[in-house]
C-alpha cells in the first residue's frame, strides 16, 4: 500500500489525515507539500491523525518534526503519548540551537 493523505477544513483547523506507510519513497513529500500549501496560506492549527500509518522510517519522523516547526499549533492525533513527546522533544531541540 502506498501513503494517501486526505484532509479537511473545521474552522480554522486543518484535520489532516494520513493512511500508509510515511517513508522517503512514500508520502513523506507528499505530506509536506500539503503542510506547506496550508501554512503559506495562514493556516497555523494542524491536526495530524497518523493513526492509520502503518510504518514510519527516519525520513518520515524528520518530515513530521519539520511540519511540527511550520504549524504554529500542531497537534499529532492516533499516536502514543510517548511518541507525542519525542517529536515535540526534537522540534524544541533544533530551535534552541
Amino acid at each position: 500500500m502506498g501513503f494517501q493523505v486526505h484532509t479537511r477544513e473545521t474552522g480554522r483547523v486543518v484535520v489532516v489525515e494520513a493512511v500508509g506507510k510515511l517513508t522517503l519513497t512514500d508520502g513523506a513529500i507528499e505530506l509536506r507539500d500539503i503542510i506547506h500549501v496550508f501554512a503559506a496560506n495562514g493556516t497555523t492549527r494542524f491536526v495530524l491523525n497518523l493513526a492509520r500509518v502503518e510504518f514510519i522510517d527516519s525520513y518520515g519522523i524528520g518530515e513530521l518534526v519539520r511540519s511540527y516547526g511550520r504549524a504554529k499549533k500542531p497537534y499529532f492525533s492516533g499516536t502514543q503519548k510517548r511518541r507525542r513527546m519525542k517529536l515535540r522533544a526534537r522540534n524544541a531541540k533544533r530551535r534552541h540551537k
